[in-house]
């Protein structure tokens, strides 16, 4: 993966490079202590994934994010816990609490990695609904939820009501994005708003995690308060 690491402290931006040397296949093009030369250069140059402060003179990495290409992949870095939640609003692929340790960071980084690799994988998934074969498409599937021998696969624009298990309509599903939360449903992880204790929030639903899925969904997420 190429990589960028944008923040305005000089230390901090050394201690990226550094750990980024620790990471074969991750390639750090430049490091920028302006966020607007940074995004000037992305207008020239293509990466796959951003280190990205969020507390900065000139410009703030939330607005930043929101400037960015949508496929490139974010990790918010900075001193100041209270800004998790908004980083998490950002579908920012992890977020790191400074200062950044070598092992908290390759986990970060392998987050990025499985997205990055999710983008060869196939978007839509075809599924029988009575004599009819559906797409589904992936991007758009928010979550999934069970209702005895049937599942609805509930989308930003439709349902689809079909006959089968929740535990193999997961199967058919990317790991990486989706998740079982529940006895009843399985979620988008791209498309949560919000995590609160044992709730998540997502397309104005307020789906229930049970005890036994909240480990497996925190490891799955940004590093939020339990």
């Amino acid at each position: 993966m190429k990589a960028i690491a944008i923040d305005d402290e000089p230390i901090a931006l050394d201690l990226i490079r550094r750990h980024t040397e620790a990471v074969p296949d991750l390639e750090l093009l430049g490091t920028f202590l302006s966020s607007r030369e940074a995004l000037a250069y992305l207008q020239k140059v293509e990466v796959n994934l951003i280190f990205l402060d969020i507390k900065m003179p000139d410009m703030n990495g939330l607005e930043v994010a929101r400037l960015i290409s949508p496929s490139t992949l974010i990790i918010f870095t900075t001193a100041y816990s209270e800004y998790a939640v908004s980083g998490f609003d950002l579908s920012a692929t992890d977020y790191l609490l400074k200062p950044i340790t070598l092992p908290r960071f390759l986990t970060a980084v392998q987050k990025a990695r499985e997205r990055h690799k999710m983008k060869g994988v196939s978007d839509v998934l075809f599924v029988k609904d009575g004599y009819q074969i559906v797409q589904i498409k992936l991007q758009e599937l928010l979550f999934v939820e069970s209702a005895g021998n049937y599942v609805t696969f509930f989308e930003a624009e439709k349902r689809t009501v079909v006959r089968m298990k929740l535990s193999e309509a997961l199967e058919k599903l990317p790991p990486q994005n989706f998740l079982r939360i529940h006895k009843c449903h399985v979620i988008n992880l791209n498309k949560v708003e919000r995590i609160e204790k044992h709730r998540v929030l997502m397309a104005d639903k307020n789906l229930p995690v049970s005890d036994r899925y909240w480990k497996d969904l925190m490891k799955m997420s940004l590093d939020l308060p339990k």
